[in-house]
């Protein structure tokens, strides 16, 4: 009788700490912290505590106070695994899940629009991710040091995506490939995608050495000869990292408005540069710079500037 009441014991036991530790393991709305928007909305901004025993988080769709969760601005669980979005949530903020290294899975919602800059950077255990055909945005090196990622190839190079576009983020070629076609359908390409191919081979013009789609051999901009005035081709849409460093020749840079991306020390150690003709708005120009391109403040942007337009008149610093 002893022995059975022993075992049963020892049986709740285990049970309760099991127990114990599962409910530890989801992350408690009153543990999340909810920052108020004003108008009826609000934002995850972090979790209260060290909640090093948090390894899965449910986002629900509204606060304690009924505001609807729109935006994830902070996300600071070390040990989290796995997370949910709610379809309320439509965007996730610069370095949102950044520090965020056991992460392997997260679930979007198919309302989201925006993925900001650094947003899952370094997440060096994220497996599974699908990235919603709503999305309008994905900041630069959202995915930067993924490398996990269970990705789809496409000539050469790894991809991200959803079953309409596998193709939204570049994540990294092939090491020592000679040439690679980018697809057309490529809205991100991380800073580290080609570090290690040194046998690349690319398309020159004017000076310049691009990386191209099929249908547009100009896509990327990979590097720069040295010149006093540089006129990046009209259909570039990414300016990948480093690309006019070192130049101290150039004073004067023209950029098409179709570029969606600028990538870090893109402009260190250009001395000399001193105005920038962009074919987009002001608005436009500070969606795509930030302070790790390197640009001076001293250099002048003119906007709206097409490609047949010459100005010398002062617009506007660069922030």
């Amino acid at each position: 009788m002893k022995k059975s009441f022993l075992i049963l014991t020892t049986i709740l036991l285990i049970l309760g700490i099991n127990l114990g530790i599962l409910s530890a393991c989801y992350a408690k709305k009153s543990e999340m912290i909810f920052l108020s928007n004003g108008d009826g909305t609000c934002v995850i901004n972090g979790f209260k505590g060290d909640a090093t025993t948090v390894y899965k988080a449910v986002i629900p769709a509204k606060s304690p106070d009924g505001e609807r969760v729109i935006g994830i601005k902070n996300f600071n669980l070390r040990f989290i695994k796995s997370v949910v979005l709610p379809d309320t949530v439509t965007y996730i903020g610069d370095e949102a899940f950044k520090g965020c290294y056991a992460l392997s899975k997260i679930i979007l919602p198919n309302g989201l629009k925006s993925i900001g800059n650094y947003a899952f950077y370094q997440n060096f255990n994220l497996e599974n991710i699908t990235l919603p055909d709503s999305l309008e945005y994905i900041g630069y090196d959202a995915f930067y040091g993924c490398k996990k990622l269970n990705a789809v190839l496409y000539d050469n190079a790894f991809y991200i995506g959803n079953n309409l576009n596998p193709y939204m983020v570049l994540l990294r070629a092939k090491n020592d490939i000679s040439y690679l076609f980018v697809h057309k359908d490529t809205k991100s390409i991380t800073t580290d995608a080609f570090k290690e191919c040194s046998n690349l081979k690319f398309n020159r013009l004017d000076g310049g050495l691009y990386l191209g789609s099929l249908n547009n051999p100009y896509m990327a901009l990979y590097g720069y000869e040295d010149a006093s005035f540089i006129a990046v081709n009209e259909n570039t849409a990414f300016i990948l990292s480093n690309a006019f460093n070192g130049l101290n020749k150039l004073e004067k840079l023209s950029l098409p408005k179709c570029i969606t991306e600028i990538g870090d020390c893109a402009f260190l150690n250009c001395y000399n540069l001193k105005q920038i003709e962009y074919g987009g708005s002001k608005s436009d120009w500070q969606n795509i710079i930030r302070q790790e391109t390197c640009l001076s403040a001293l250099v002048k942007i003119h906007y709206n500037i097409s490609s047949n337009q010459k100005t010398d008149e002062f617009v506007s610093s660069v922030f």
